[in-house]
């Protein structure tokens, strides 16, 4: 029918246009969300280059600090004399020792005990002077000069086997008094130290008479218990 022809034609249309409405709806809103949302983060870019960069925090390194407190053993080369002129009794030695320290703050305190064989000799008008062997009992005190190093004073017993040689009867001497002394000592490892000792020693032998000794020595000390705590600083 010629009626319902024109009817459905301009139904079509009608829907045709109604549809060609919403896309462009459509289009238009999602251009215009992409405008805004392009807008806000172009502000939000220019928001943040308005911000200094802010420094990163120190890292927190650890430092090791050396520490001596402990036991130790070790050996010793030193030279012995005694300040006689006549005879002039003297010699190289070879020693060992052990001991114990305790460190509080800057300060360290110990104690140690150690023994010498001693190659002194001397002679005159046939007597042969001899110091096979020497003991001693000391405590010490002494300071950090710096983590690796410490600079000390010592003091306690001594004691010196004295023999006298002749064509008459031998008779053993023994001398015993104090000694007293300085050092340095310094760590070249976490458990390995390198020192040197000045002393001096007032001895009395048997017969009642006095002798002054003057030793040198250096060596080297292991240390069981010495360990190095780590300590944070900031860099």
């Amino acid at each position: 029918m010629p009626g319902a022809s024109i009817f459905l034609t301009a139904k079509d249309f009608l829907m045709k246009a109604h549809f060609k409405t919403g896309a462009f709806i459509l289009r238009t809103c999602l251009l215009a969300s992409s405008l805004f949302a392009g807008a806000a983060f172009a502000a939000d870019l220019r928001r943040y280059e308005d911000v200094p960069p802010q420094p990163h925090a120190p890292l927190l390194t650890p430092v090791p600090i050396s520490q001596w407190s402990g036991q130790y053993v070790g050996g010793s080369l030193g030279y012995l004399g005694l300040l006689t002129e006549n005879p002039k009794v003297e010699g190289f030695e070879l020693g060992a020792r052990a001991g114990y320290d305790q460190q509080f703050g800057d300060f360290v305190i110990g104690a140690m005990v150690e023994g010498d064989l001693s190659f002194a000799k001397g002679s005159v008008a046939g007597y042969k002077f001899e110091s096979p062997f020497k003991l001693g009992a000391y405590g010490r005190l002494g300071y950090k000069l710096s983590p690796e190093i410490i600079g000390y004073v010592l003091t306690g017993f001594s004691y010196l086997d004295v023999k006298v040689k002749s064509n008459k009867a031998n008779p053993p001497e023994a001398a015993m008094g104090f000694g007293l002394g300085f050092g340095v000592e310094r760590k070249i490892s976490q458990f390995w130290s390198v020192f040197g000792e000045y002393r001096y020693h007032r001895l009395w032998s048997e017969g009642n008479l006095a002798v002054n000794v003057l030793e040198a020595k250096v060596g080297v000390n292991y240390r069981f218990g010495s360990d190095q705590h780590p300590l944070f600083a900031r860099y």
